[in-house]
């Protein structure tokens, strides 16, 4: 790879807050995204079988995160149990190459008192209210239309 390339790769990386922030000089496979290194071909294999690797790269943690990643994997998705030497391999690479950041590019989650409440209030199963969402059965409250009982039209 060219020097050129590693930098504009690494540039880009930057901006990205992806996975060439890192490690500049690092040797990218252009078909996957991923640091060349040890251990990548084991997550090419294993993590690129299920899913795109995009996903591999644009997360960030520690050992212990990735460790958990790979039980969360074979809980709730059916993952094979790994060899234990590729596991450490695996794990050791990502937190190598996708360690946590020390800034987030992410926002902070919005607290719940800013959230908008649900649209539709809940009905009982099974009950019928005959009701759609017309003019007429919409009213507007704190933070938006909530579908009412009445049916009678709002005025203002």
């Amino acid at each position: 790879m060219s020097l050129e390339l590693r930098r504009t790769m690494a540039i880009f990386g930057l901006l990205a807050g992806g996975a060439f922030a890192a490690a500049p000089d690092a040797e990218i496979d252009l078909s996957t995204g991923l640091v060349k290194a040890g251990g990548w071909e084991e997550v090419r294999a294993y993590c690129g079988s299920c899913h795109s690797l995009d996903l591999v790269t644009s997360q960030h943690n520690s050992a212990a995160g990735w460790q958990e990643t790979i039980r969360t994997m074979q809980r709730s998705h059916n993952m094979v149990d790994l060899p234990a030497p590729t596991e450490a391999r695996i794990v050791d690479y990502l937190a190598r190459h996708y360690a946590p950041q020390e800034r987030s590019l992410r926002r902070a989650p919005i607290p719940a008192r800013l959230m908008p409440r649900p649209r539709i209030m809940a009905v009982a199963e099974g009950e019928e209210t005959g009701l759609r969402p017309t003019t007429e059965n919409w009213r507007r409250e704190d933070c938006g239309p909530t579908l009412t009982h009445r049916s009678e039209p709002h005025s203002g």
